[in-house]
C-alpha cells in the first residue's frame, strides 16, 4: 500500500526536523562523548557514525538501487550495527569482571 502525498509530507517533515535536532545536538554531544570516552572507543564511534552518514543518502531510495547495491548497503549496516553492539555491550562485559 503506497503512502498518500499527505502521508509523504509529513514523513518528510517529521524527518527534516530529526535532522534540525540531531545537527542543533551534535556538537554538544560530540564533545561529552570525547570527553567520557577513551580515544579508542570514541574514534570507533566516529568511524562507525562516519560510515551511516556515507550510506544515508542511498537508504532514501533503497528501491532504486540495484540488487548488488543494496547488498552491499546491507553488509555496511550489519557492519556498523555490530560495532555499535559491541560498543554498547562492552562495559557491561567490563563490570561483570
Amino acid at each position: 500500500m503506497e503512502k498518500s502525498d499527505t502521508a509523504k509530507y509529513e514523513d518528510e517533515v517529521r524527518i527534516a526536523r530529526a535532522i534540525a535536532y540531531v545537527g542543533s545536538t551534535a556538537p554538544q554531544l560530540l564533545k561529552m562523548l570525547a570527553s567520557k570516552s577513551q580515544p579508542a572507543e570514541f574514534g570507533t564511534f566516529i568511524k562507525a557514525f562516519m560510515d551511516l552518514v556515507e550510506i544515508a543518502p542511498k537508504l532514501d531510495n533503497l528501491i532504486m538501487l540495484s540488487a548488488k547495491e543494496k547488498i552491499e548497503v546491507g553488509e555496511k549496516l550489519e557492519k556498523i550495527a555490530t560495532t555499535f553492539e559491541e560498543m554498547v555491550n562492552r562495559p557491561k562485559e567490563e563490570e561483570k569482571k
